[in-house]
């Protein structure tokens, strides 16, 4: 219940960003629309780069099969379904209306659980009270491009900027997963691993909002997916809401909440590697651009 409150905190917070972007302006008020026609005619810099190191701090869920059985085992019973510190980062490269970012993080945990009697695992029947160790490293990697759709900046200030300028993109790119699990089963144990990579076009949205050249809060949703027809399938949801601070122009803090949805499969019938869940929790960091 917890993990679902902070979910719709955080999204709900993101989602005000996209309804002011499209949101009617009062009369009366000073406005500065700025076609992205404008952006491209006259950008202000030839190139923006923006540099976010962090830290998220995600908790599994889902269910997992491996090679040597068809039975899945969920990530609670197996005892990894606690938080752990991920390191994360992006990097965006913008000129007028394009951008050109490269993102990622690495996920670990090690962790040992007990078997329910008659619990079967990797072909693998295991009685009350075995021992199954786990080492489960997810690892994610995404390049993309976005294209600024539509902009909006309102009240210039005094000291430069706008009381609020908003900025709509639509997001294209490519995903990677890169994820590797061992498992120790019962008391002789038995190793049973596997070692998958997926890679998955990725397309979807993402607003900005900034306020009083200080404040910033995004919002992204992406959905994800390739098949091979047999062996190979992949699918994903990938929804992130930020907020950022910047106390000077070039340095701000960032927190947020990041919710990955995926559904990886690959191998034959007998060797057959599923995991079916989601990696989700908040996130810290730091934003440098220049």
């Amino acid at each position: 219940m917890k993990r679902c409150s902070f979910a719709r905190l955080f999204v709900s917070s993101g989602v005000l960003s996209l309804i002011v972007l499209s949101s009617p302006v009062q009369a009366g008020q000073p406005v500065e629309n700025t076609s992205v026609t404008e952006l491209d005619t006259n950008p202000v810099t030839p190139w923006t780069v923006r540099i976010e190191p962090a830290a998220w701090n995600p908790a599994p869920s889902g269910d997992i099969s491996i090679p040597g059985g068809s039975n899945k085992m969920s990530v609670e019973n197996l005892n990894i379904d606690s938080t752990r510190i991920a390191p994360a980062g992006e990097i965006h490269l913008q000129k007028d209306r394009w951008r050109l970012s490269f993102s990622g993080f690495g996920f670990s945990i090690d962790q040992t659980a007990s078997a329910s009697a008659g619990d079967r695992f990797g072909g693998v029947t295991l009685a009350a009270g075995d021992a199954i160790k786990t080492d489960l490293n997810f690892s994610s990697f995404e390049a993309t491009v976005s294209y600024a759709l539509y902009h909006k900046a309102m009240r210039p200030l005094d000291t430069g900027g706008h009381a609020l300028d908003a900025t709509l993109f639509v997001v294209g790119g490519l995903r990677m997963y890169d994820v590797e699990i061992d498992v120790s089963l019962g008391p002789a144990g038995i190793q049973r691993s596997a070692d998958h990579q997926f890679f998955e076009p990725i397309a979807g949205l993402k607003g900005e909002m900034e306020l009083y050249d200080k404040f910033t809060i995004d919002l992204q949703a992406t959905v994800g997916g390739f098949s091979t027809g047999s062996d190979t399938n992949s699918a994903s949801f990938d929804v992130i809401v930020g907020f950022t601070w910047r106390p000077v122009d070039w340095v701000g803090a960032q927190f947020g909440y990041r919710l990955l949805v995926f559904d990886l499969e690959d191998g034959d019938s007998a060797n057959r590697f599923k995991y079916r869940g989601s990696l989700a929790g908040i996130y810290g960091g730091v934003v440098v651009r220049f």
